[in-house]
């Protein structure tokens, strides 16, 4: 096995390239596999900060967030009318009657 040090300037140039040129390559899978199932990942990140554990960067992840939802808007991806929630049924009870007593004959 070569060390990194036994690299000629060349073979070091060609390595970085090489590695930087896969980093790139993970980078675009991952945000590929993150776009198909973007819930899953909001929803652990909502449940990470509602089990108590604050992001490190706050103002960066309104930004992210600012982000997405430009993302959303370029891509043509709308945001769903909500289906309002049936009207309750609710039924008044009436009062009790007590029985009237029947007047005496």
């Amino acid at each position: 096995m070569i060390r990194p040090e036994e690299f000629t300037p060349e073979e070091k140039a060609e390595a970085e390239a090489f590695d930087a040129k896969n980093q790139a390559s993970v980078l675009t899978t991952q945000q590929e596999y993150a776009a198909r199932d973007p819930a899953r990942y909001i929803e652990m990140i909502a449940a990470g900060i509602e089990g108590g554990t604050r992001p490190k960067d706050e103002p960066a992840l309104w930004e992210s967030i600012k982000k997405m939802q430009k993302a959303l808007r370029k891509a043509g991806i709308r945001r769903p009318i909500p289906v309002p929630k049936p009207a309750k049924k609710t039924v008044k009870k009436t009062a009790k009657r007590k029985p009237q007593s029947k007047p005496a004959a």
